[in-house]
């Protein structure tokens, strides 16, 4: 329960931001077809007798059995990945062969950073230290961040496919908290799957943010804060940052204060107001995106949530016994 003589907020210990880069700080999507194209070609001026299909088939019984890891949390590297497709083919891997593949990989793979991406690392990046963990059984994700220059703000980066297992496998999220020396409650991860992301960090002990444009309404796992896009993580993580605020949000069960919806952060009620803890609001991502339209979120008929957060405002202003 809250303590009633306190009501202002009291700075916590969170020092450490980790990212999940796919979906969450770069978008964009691998052009399969082109793809497949390309590799038999370039097959085939190696001087194979490799048809499409051939390569197709290949590929198939390949993706079974990276499949049934996958199942089990485990990744298997791009290398490995190509080279059972080659053997399937009748043809032996080499380092040439395999660089080839990757390099048409890389080409048919097409990203950019979000809108706002960048902006959110120089800010979290004075204040915390930063890292990325990442499904990817190829270093797709780190060549992003090289190429787009965002690799100089992280610590460290974690690829699935070096690490050998997929989030929300606890053993990345424990291999990223040994390379920061950090405990898991010193630690916030953002992204943008609720079972990879939000299931993954929270297993382990850390906190959580989803960046997510719709509301939760059920689900396996509840973040600890979500927000309608990236640019609104520092505001949520600094809100992590604050024992009080986390005290408050538990206090109204977690819920939008509209909708009543799962998955929600904290909002200054008037944004020049105070950092006393009754000048904030919970709101889902839905409900967000209509404030920042300048509408106002329609309230659930029952009313249910409006009743919780009146007791939770007279709980938390019930006069102290003297």
């Amino acid at each position: 329960m809250l303590d009633k003589n306190k009501n202002s907020l009291e700075v916590g210990e969170i020092k450490v931001v980790t990212f999940d880069v796919g979906g969450t700080l770069a978008k964009g999507g691998f052009k399969k077809k082109l793809y497949r194209s390309k590799v038999t070609s370039y097959l085939q001026r190696q001087g194979f007798d490799v048809t499409s299909d051939d390569y197709w088939g290949a590929t198939g019984k390949a993706l079974e059995e990276l499949n049934r890891r996958r199942e089990d949390q485990l990744e298997m590297g791009f290398e490995d990945f190509c080279s059972t497709i080659l053997r399937n083919l009748g043809i032996t891997p080499s380092e040439e062969l395999l660089g080839g593949i990757r390099s048409l990989y890389f080409k048919c793979f097409h990203q950019t950073e979000r809108r706002g991406v960048r902006k959110v690392l120089v800010r979290l990046s004075r204040a915390y230290e930063l890292g990325v963990i990442s499904n990817s059984m190829s270093l797709l994700p780190k060549r992003f961040l090289e190429e787009s220059e965002l690799a100089r703000y992280f610590k460290a980066i974690v690829i699935s496919g070096e690490v050998g297992y997929r989030k929300p496998h606890p053993e990345i999220f424990k291999r990223t908290l040994e390379k920061f020396e950090a405990n898991p409650e010193e630690v916030v991860h953002v992204g943008n799957s609720l079972e990879d992301d939000v299931v993954g960090a929270k297993g382990v002990g850390m906190y959580s943010v989803l960046v997510s444009p719709q509301a939760i309404e059920e689900a396996q796992a509840e973040p600890d804060l979500a927000v309608p896009s990236i640019g609104e993580v520092p505001g949520a993580i600094e809100s992590l940052a604050f024992p009080r605020l986390r005290e408050f949000k538990e206090l109204l069960g977690n819920r939008c204060g509209f909708c009543s919806a799962r998955g929600v952060n904290l909002y200054k009620i008037d944004p020049k107001s105070g950092e006393e803890i009754d000048n904030y609001v919970l709101l889902c991502s839905s409900c967000r995106r209509e404030t920042l339209k300048k509408r106002i979120p329609r309230p659930r008929k029952h009313g249910k949530y409006r009743a919780i957060y009146r007791r939770a405002w007279l709980e938390l202003h019930k006069p102290k016994r003297v």
